[in-house]
């Protein structure tokens, strides 16, 4: 006992039952706490991210910190965490509970639920506004969640034509090439939104193309969004755009602008009492 103070707290391990005065570490696969000694003894490996012990393998990767190992569980939540930062955050709290359904898009959650239990390509079109890239989020969240995918990217078409562009122009380190090659490689399920409403020209389709191609030749996951449907798609991009992007899953939105609807519902409205009768016999100043 220190001198003039009250007593060391003492840990006892729940193997052994010795006391030290050293921190013990607890488990994940049993929630106890053990000693060094027999963490060692039992083959227990130690998270590099939550210092917690495992009996389970170890995987490493970069992602949280390069050359370290990691539980199964700081790894899943590392991919969550990375996957939803890619969001928009207009996107951000889109979930399938919180999806307002009603008869023009019930084929679409019902295609949902079939994405989720084999996972697939999904073409997902209608008018804007009628939540289509809200579903789509909803449905890569709640993959997450019941395990049938790690990792989801939010890409949205403009926004990544606009970096080819640039890209093309030498403004950035990166080439188009390699830019559309990252999408193509990227180890999960790609979120591809609000394709054909860009400016259709031959740079356009040939990027187009090969991410699509890329990602259907690889039978890697993708949710592609669009105010087309397959042949107004195939009109403006192209039958073997539009021939991949039909070979999965395909369901059409219908509905009202939700946009406009949220927008017109928090307008003030204005009685007609309150606004002044213009005077209509007033001369006008030229």
């Amino acid at each position: 006992m220190p001198e003039g103070g009250t007593p060391n707290k003492m840990n006892t391990c729940s193997h052994c039952q010795k006391q030290s005065e050293k921190e013990l570490t607890m488990s994940m696969d049993d929630g106890q706490h053990y000693c060094r000694e027999c963490a060692i003894s039992f083959g227990m490996h130690t998270c590099n991210s939550c210092g917690k012990l495992t009996k389970k393998e170890l995987i490493r990767t970069s992602q949280i910190y390069s050359g370290c190992d990691y539980c199964e569980v700081c790894v899943t939540e590392s991919n969550t965490r990375r996957s939803l930062e890619t969001i928009p955050q207009v996107y951000k709290q889109c979930t399938l509970e919180n999806f307002m359904r009603n008869p023009g898009n019930e084929l679409a959650i019902s295609r949902a639920a079939e994405l989720i239990k084999r996972t697939n390509h999904f073409y997902l079109f209608g008018p804007p506004g009628v939540g289509k890239t809200h579903l789509a989020v909803g449905i890569l969240k709640k993959m997450v969640v019941v395990g049938k995918i790690a990792r989801f990217k939010f890409v949205g078409i403009q926004d990544l034509l606009t970096d080819c562009r640039r890209a093309s122009k030498g403004l950035d380190d990166e080439n188009a090439d390699d830019l559309i090659d990252k999408a193509i490689q990227f180890p999960g399920y790609l979120l591809l939104d609000d394709i054909g409403t860009e400016k259709v020209t031959d740079f356009v389709q040939e990027k187009l193309y090969r991410l699509v191609d890329g990602r259907y030749s690889s039978q890697t996951g993708m949710i592609i969004t669009s105010n087309l449907n397959l042949a107004e798609l195939s009109r403006r991009l192209g039958e073997r755009i539009a021939s991949r992007v039909g070979s999965g899953l395909v369901a059409e939105i219908t509905g009202d602008d939700f946009r406009l609807k949220h927008h017109y519902e928090s307008e003030p409205s204005i009685k007609t009492s309150e606004v002044e009768e213009p005077d209509y016999t007033a001369k006008t100043v030229n």
